[in-house]
């Protein structure tokens, strides 16, 4: 498997984990906090090359504190924020690389990758 990247950006702000979904009648209920998140990381993606075929991701989140987070949540948010904006679907995504860091600083960095096997 061949990595080649793309492109590599870095979204400022507290990342923020997709929740577990909750219904509000018949709609799943997403809070506004990560929708903001989700937009900012879309907005910022926008500019970057359509990925075709096999992608590889590298996500690296910066958080202030002792605050808790599941990484596997803040990568979900990540994955879904790219969706249709770089790629077609998270289903594309063959290699995935992930970090959390305590920092004074929030962010989250987003490598992307073409993958040729």
């Amino acid at each position: 498997m061949r990595k080649t990247p793309v492109v590599e950006f870095t979204v400022p702000g507290r990342p923020i984990p997709m929740p577990r979904p909750r219904l509000s009648g018949s709609r799943v209920f997403i809070p506004p906090s990560v929708t903001a998140y989700k937009d900012s990381i879309a907005l910022i993606a926008k500019g970057t090359a359509w990925l075709d075929g096999d992608v590889g991701v590298r996500i690296t989140f910066r958080i202030a504190g002792r605050r808790k987070s599941d990484i596997d949540n803040l990568i979900k948010s990540v994955l879904d924020a790219l969706n249709g904006i770089v790629y077609k679907d998270d289903r594309q995504v063959v290699w995935l690389e992930s970090t959390l860091h305590r920092d004074t600083e929030e962010s989250t960095t987003i490598t992307l990758y073409r993958i040729e096997q």
